[in-house]
């Protein structure tokens, strides 16, 4: 029984490795090819031409590779919910009528500190005290609800971990890109063997979703990892976003980006008053900051990153590049992980 359960793993192994590519050549010969088997079909004849695979590619590989990205998570929380259902003593899942009623008014229950209260706010730029009651009321109230959905996501999530599930679904196919040096210091060991760049922005909606995949990993892999980062989006050079980019870059030239980035992801700042902020909380040569900003002397260090992005397509941030390897970060933890630990 042992030996076939040693081969079995064996045999898992190997196809996880397979699916993946040593050195990223199966993986896109694998990918490759399934685009090549697309480039010569008529997709449409106008006037007698057609229209192939080939010519309208480019145009929507991004919405593809999203769409294989979206298949994998539908098979996963299909499974999921599977074992929550069939495993509801190990995972705390509850499907008595009553219960789930009394579950859901726990939430008035729960209290929200003002320090809380606070930080909510602050991101928001709203003031307490310039709130009319009933909409401050609201607002704890959605706070208080989110509190309750969160905390029973965590208890869940503990308790599928301790099931310790091996996932087996096959990965979508992966993009493979030759990354550039960035601008930005690295985090990590030097010769560490697996290289990962966030691509994303202090303002987009999920990047702070990906920054705790992101420590989740540095937790998981610690000496094994350099990170480093790449901003991504659309905005003119004037808006906030761009400047606040700028600001971070200034940082880095004193080797303190993700000092700078640590704050900003958690409270991306409003205005200049808002990075002033920051840099204040931060061990900087201040002056060389300050005359940075200014100056816009790292403008063209976020233009670099900006056309480089733009001409990889990496524009749906969050984007991990892990080795080379395109993934989607609003994906599960194990797509990460896998992708990781075939490479080691």
């Amino acid at each position: 029984m042992q030996l076939k359960s040693l081969k079995s793993g064996i045999a898992m192994a190997v196809v996880g490795i397979a699916a993946l590519g040593v050195g990223f050549f199966i993986g896109q010969k694998k990918t490759a090819s399934k685009n090549s088997d697309e480039t010569e079909v008529t997709y449409a004849i106008v006037q007698g031409e057609k229209i192939k695979g080939k010519d309208v590619f480019d145009k929507i590989k991004n919405e593809l590779e999203a769409l294989e990205e979206s298949k994998y998570r539908v098979k996963r929380r299909a499974v999921e919910e599977w074992i929550r259902i069939h495993y509801s003593s190990s995972t705390g899942a509850n499907n008595g009528a009553s219960n789930n009623r009394a579950s859901n008014e726990d939430w008035k229950k729960l209290e929200i500190t003002p320090s809380e209260l606070e930080a909510f706010l602050k991101i928001r730029n709203l003031d307490a005290k310039k709130l009319p009651s009933k909409e401050l009321e609201n607002i704890l109230n959605n706070m208080k609800f989110q509190k309750m959905k969160e905390g029973k996501k965590k208890v869940e999530d503990m308790a599928m971990a301790d099931l310790k599930i091996q996932w087996k679904i096959p990965l979508p196919p992966m993009r493979v890109i030759e990354m550039e040096k960035s601008s930005v210091e690295p985090l990590g060991e030097r010769l560490a063997p697996i290289d990962i760049t966030l691509v994303g922005n202090f303002f987009c909606p999920t990047c702070l979703e990906a920054d705790k995949k992101l420590n989740e990993l540095k937790s998981k892999y610690k000496d094994k990892l350099q990170i480093t980062y790449r901003f991504s989006f659309n905005e003119k050079s004037e808006s906030m976003l761009h400047l606040t980019a700028e600001a971070a870059m200034c940082a880095s030239l004193q080797n303190q980006f993700w000092a700078f980035y640590s704050q900003a992801i958690h409270s991306p700042p409003i205005s200049m008053k808002a990075v002033s902020a920051i840099a204040d909380k931060m061990t900087l040569n201040h002056k060389d900051f300050d005359e940075c900003l200014s100056s816009h002397k790292t403008k063209m260090a976020v233009e670099k990153d900006l056309q480089y992005t733009k001409k990889m397509k990496l524009e749906e941030v969050p984007i991990f590049v892990i080795n080379g390897l395109v993934i989607n970060a609003q994906g599960p933890i194990d797509v990460f992980t896998r992708a990781i630990d075939s490479l080691l």
